[in-house]
């Protein structure tokens, strides 16, 4: 049972997921709706970017950092949600990919994920 952390401009639905079901894995992979360009992804840099809140409380050399900043933290509640709402013993693994590499060590600093129970 794996928590599939995925890339930046990848989805639940990427190779790496899919190569994983293939060889028999149950793997959850919450779509963290994260892109660099896309601004239709809910959690993407530029929307960050182009957000009142972003324009209004931050000076603009901030814009940049504070926009990747608050996408990261996005994606992090994304896989933290996971975690709670499948419980404790849900996931015996968790994976992530560049990005979500990223998300998954945040998620062990943190200790949202301890590991298998």
């Amino acid at each position: 049972r794996v928590l599939f952390c995925h890339g930046l401009e990848s989805g639940p639905g990427g190779f790496k997921p899919r190569a994983l079901r293939s060889q028999g894995a149950t793997v959850t992979a919450p779509d963290m709706a994260m892109s660099l360009w896309n601004p239709t992804k809910r959690n993407s840099v530029v929307l960050g970017l182009l957000s009142p809140r972003a324009m209004l409380t931050r000076w603009p050399s901030q814009w940049i950092g504070g926009a990747l900043a608050d996408s990261f933290e996005a994606c992090v509640d994304v896989q933290r949600t996971a975690l709670r709402d499948a419980g404790p013993a849900a996931f015996d693994v968790l994976i992530g990919s560049s990005w979500g590499g990223a998300v998954a060590a945040a998620l062990i600093a943190e200790g949202a994920w301890t590991g298998p129970a």
